[in-house]
């Protein structure tokens, strides 16, 4: 059994209003995802140089591996990634995020007529990485800034 770890936190809430249709499942979306800080402790002293801190607050090659098998059991691409800002960069269409994710992807309809793609409830992922995974960004699409009135 394919048990799954929910990544707290990631569950958005959605203004009143507004309404739901099916996404287009070929759409090809990108997600990044935020990895956990190493657990490599600090000597006696903390770094001292840009090099020293960065090798020391890189994600884990073991994690960055787990994420890499990830993707590819899902079928995602691997589009970048960044051991020092402990992120991957995924690729893949809805219907294989869907799958990753444990969401359902749809587009979302607002009460201010704004159409972006997003879900509802948490995200998942398997808990061969969920203890790796600090974050998801880019299944919720939704518009943050809105424009000042004039």
């Amino acid at each position: 059994m394919n048990e799954r770890t929910a990544i707290a936190g990631s569950a958005p809430q959605h203004d009143i209003g507004g309404h739901w249709l099916n996404a287009d499942p070929q759409q090809r979306i990108n997600v990044t995802l935020v990895l956990r800080r190493p657990s490599r402790p600090y000597d006696d002293s903390p770094p001292k140089t840009r090099a020293e801190a960065e090798q020391a607050m890189s994600a884990e090659p073991a994690d960055l591996e787990a994420v890499r098998s990830f993707a590819q059991e899902n079928g995602l691409d691997v589009v970048n990634e960044n051991a020092a800002a402990r992120t991957v960069h995924l690729e893949g269409t809805v219907k294989q995020m869907d799958a990753a994710f444990g969401v359902e992807i749809r587009t979302r309809h607002d009460a201010e007529g704004r159409e972006y793609l997003s879900y509802d409830g948490p995200i998942s992922v398997p808990q061969t990485i969920g203890d790796k995974v600090e974050g998801v960004l880019g299944l919720d699409q939704r518009p943050i800034a809105r424009r000042r009135g004039v």
